[in-house]
């Protein structure tokens, strides 16, 4: 449509300002941009490459993990956390939960009420209590274990579609980090250890 603002004006920024910078383009004010992005667009872009150690605060130059993060084909929350989970060996469950952000919500209302007493009781561990990605997670897992049958699915409240999509996405990314050279089996990590690739990515 004629007036329709361009796609450089509307979407976030910072894949494409690491992209750039990565490609030797430290000064990104001056590039010369087809329609250039708003000022304010292009700080929050910075300011998140920043927060994630992709570029240096002195010059704004691209940071060796930044040149790494460069290389995935994903926005660079994604990118930096799964560079932290391979390193805390946690990558599956860390890109499990990057999944979830990229498909509807996984947990649905339950009209009977001592059914979704008995959800909650099943969902809610120690994790819980620290992030709703671990009860997604659990959710996830119990899906999983009866294959994403949409009559159990229905029955705990889970949105079957939802969780298949999740583990489609979920095998998308271990694809792209096995090529990375990330170890996309992992270990068994601990709470603690998984927090951090969270904060990493979502500070």
């Amino acid at each position: 449509k004629p007036s329709e603002l361009p796609e450089i004006k509307r979407v976030e920024l910072s894949e494409t300002m690491l992209t750039l910078k990565a490609g030797g383009g430290s000064d990104v004010d001056s590039f010369p941009w087809f329609d250039r992005p708003d000022p304010l667009v292009l700080h929050r872009a910075e300011v998140l490459l920043l927060d994630l150690g992709a570029i240096a605060k002195e010059m704004g130059e691209i940071t060796e993990i930044g040149k790494r993060m460069a290389a995935f084909p994903l926005h660079p929350r994604f990118s930096r956390m799964f560079l932290e989970a391979d390193r805390e060996g946690a990558l599956p469950a860390v890109a499990l939960m990057a999944a979830f952000t990229q498909v509807r919500s996984l947990i649905i209302p339950i009209g009977d009420k001592r059914v979704a007493k008995e959800r909650e009781e099943l969902l809610h561990d120690e994790g819980a209590k620290q992030s709703d990605f671990f009860v997604l997670l659990r959710a996830w897992n119990l899906a999983r274990r009866e294959n994403f049958r949409e009559s159990f699915c229905r029955r705990w409240g889970i949105n079957a579609r939802a969780a298949r999509q999740a583990g489609q996405i979920l095998e998308q990314f271990l694809r792209i980090a096995d090529k990375q050279g990330l170890d996309r089996e992992g270990s068994a990590p601990g709470l603690e250890r998984i927090q951090r690739c969270l904060l990493v990515g979502f500070s």
